[in-house]
């Protein structure tokens, strides 16, 4: 039991570190991919929205 303690204590190895370190890194790419398709959407939407308002107000302008 108390080298449980202990094992639970010491400082982590450069290995283990570099783990969790590389596991962190992988998280963070995760959602910065997970935002980047989330804004890419955005954006299109956005686009398809301007250009239907365009052609409304064209098409309002003809009819004026």
């Amino acid at each position: 039991m108390l080298r449980n303690l202990i094992k639970t204590f010491r400082k982590p190895t450069a290995v283990t570190l570099a783990y969790r370190e590389l596991e962190e890194a992988r998280r963070l790419l995760l959602e910065f991919q997970k935002q980047r398709d989330y804004y890419t959407k955005l954006s299109e939407f956005s686009e398809v929205r301007i250009a239907h308002l365009k052609k409304l107000l064209a098409q309002e302008k003809e009819h004026e």
